[in-house]
């Protein structure tokens, strides 16, 4: 009896390394299923650089379609890409990738807005609370309220796009 039961053991280990093993082996199938895609596919073309100060290298003007937010590009780099590509076959009417783009140019030009524009609150909320002091004793309120008249220009063009109210 004994002998027959240490013949059945190697047996039982090397199905339980495989039982193991099987959520690795089915862990590295789903990755390569996840990954079989991308294998066959060419790479996207990124987005053409851009500035929002005209330079040697950014020397072409445009302006978004929705917001009218002026930005330069690179000619060469631009006319290279495909959404220069495009425009042609559009008779420069704006395609979704043109939109995906401009898109992108105003969320970075509003979210720069939007942070030079907190920056300025807090620069004159420092300044308001600078000038009424501890307890507000010999505040120049007229003072305090010319501070808070004051506009931010950031807060401002803002407001223009309908941005901020």
């Amino acid at each position: 009896m004994r002998t027959n039961a240490r013949q059945e053991q190697p047996a039982a280990q090397s199905r339980s390394i495989w039982v193991q093993l099987l959520p690795l082996f089915l862990l590295f199938a789903f990755s390569l299923l996840n990954a079989l895609p991308n294998l066959f596919m060419s790479t996207p073309t990124p987005d053409p650089r851009f500035s929002f100060q005209p330079s040697p290298r950014y020397n072409v003007e445009r302006t978004t379609s929705d917001l009218h937010v002026k930005y330069h590009v690179n000619a060469a780099e631009f006319s290279g890409h495909p959404i220069a590509a495009e425009l042609a076959r559009n008779e420069n009417k704006p395609g979704p990738q043109l939109r995906k783009f401009e898109s992108n140019v105003e969320r970075a030009y509003t979210q720069d807005l939007y942070a030079q524009c907190q920056r300025g609150l807090d620069w004159k909320q420092r300044r308001k609370d600078q000038e009424v002091g501890l307890f507000g004793i010999g505040t120049d309120w007229a003072k305090v309220r010319k501070i808070d008249e004051e506009p931010v220009e950031s807060c401002e063009k803002l407001k223009s796009m309908g941005l901020l109210k």
